[in-house]
Formats: structure tokens, C-alpha cells, sequence
């Protein structure tokens, strides 16, 4: 069994100037196991760019914060610390 295929979007998939390498057009669709595209930006943006390249949709987005596996979309920060930082600003 080969292992999940786990991917930085920025600057693996992506070059300096935030460009599309366009081999993941071919490689990745036929990748013999899962592909996860990981990023630090929100969560949007690797959702859309499995759609864009054909691939199901398997993100780690925000630094880990938010995860969508098998559909299902898990919240893994910390609400309420999150908020008492946010908080500390306004």
C-alpha cells in the first residue's frame, strides 16, 4: 500500500510568484494513493484547488486549524483562545 501523498501548496506546488507548476495537472490525479494539500491560508483556497486539479477533496488548512477529510470538516484550534487574543485588540 502506498501512503498518503501530503503537500505544501506554497512554494511545492506552487512557485516564488504563487504559480501553478502545470505537471500536478497529470501527477497528481494519478497519484496510486490519497493526496492531501496542506496550507497555512484559509480554507477555501485548498478546497478550490482540489476541484481545479481533480482531485477529492483533502485539506489541511489554516497552519491545522481546519481539516476536511472524507467529507467531513473538523475544527482543531482553539475557539475561545482565539477569541481572548482577538479580544485583547478591540
Amino acid at each position: 500500500m502506498v501512503p498518503p501523498l501530503v503537500l505544501d501548496i506554497d512554494g511545492t506546488l506552487t512557485d516564488a510568484d504563487g504559480r501553478l507548476d502545470p505537471r500536478a495537472f497529470e501527477v497528481l490525479p494519478a497519484w496510486d494513493a490519497p493526496v492531501i494539500l496542506a496550507t497555512g491560508k484559509a480554507f477555501p483556497y485548498p478546497v478550490s484547488l482540489c476541484h481545479y486539479l481533480g482531485l477529492p477533496q483533502t485539506v489541511i488548512a489554516e497552519n491545522g486549524g481546519v481539516v476536511l477529510a472524507d467529507g467531513e470538516v473538523t475544527f482543531t484550534g482553539d475557539r475561545e483562545a482565539a477569541q481572548a487574543a482577538a479580544d485583547e485588540f478591540v
